[in-house]
């Protein structure tokens, strides 16, 4: 059960990833394209752009990743929203924090444990603790 809810929880990480690589990927066929201004790439992917035939499937990449990223953003708001609001259930403070620097700020267990104050073995004792208590929200 513990890796199911880790697994969950990791996921918010996960979209945050997906997001930036979405991002560089978008960055690369705007540089690709030398369009930067977002105006232009409905004028290229319509034709009315004299350079449209040379950059035309670079353009069209922009524009999926641009709606990829507006959907992915939309995904990782709602789960981040979600994986908070069922952190938020946890009585403890200091379960509560370490489930948010684990899985929310993508702490590594040392990292959680000196900012907590602990010592690892402490840390991942407190993390196994709050786990259990954690409620995966229904979705």
């Amino acid at each position: 059960m513990h890796e199911e809810k880790k697994e969950y929880l990791q996921n918010v990480r996960l979209l945050y990833k997906l997001i930036c690589s979405y991002e560089e990927e978008l960055l690369e066929h705007r540089l690709i394209t030398g369009c930067a201004p977002i105006g232009c790439y409905e004028q290229i992917a319509h034709g009315t752009d004299p350079r449209a035939n040379s950059i035309e499937p670079a353009v069209i990449k922009i524009l999926e990743y641009e709606e990829l990223i507006k959907e992915t953003i939309a995904r990782y708001i709602d789960t981040k929203a979600k994986c908070l609001e069922a952190i938020e259930r946890i009585p403890d403070v200091t379960e509560r924090a370490v489930l948010r620097f684990r899985y929310i700020n993508g702490k590594s267990h040392g990292e959680t444990a000196k900012i907590i104050g602990y010592s690892t073995e402490q840390e991942k004792r407190i993390c196994n603790s709050a786990l259990e208590k954690f409620v995966i929200p229904e979705s």
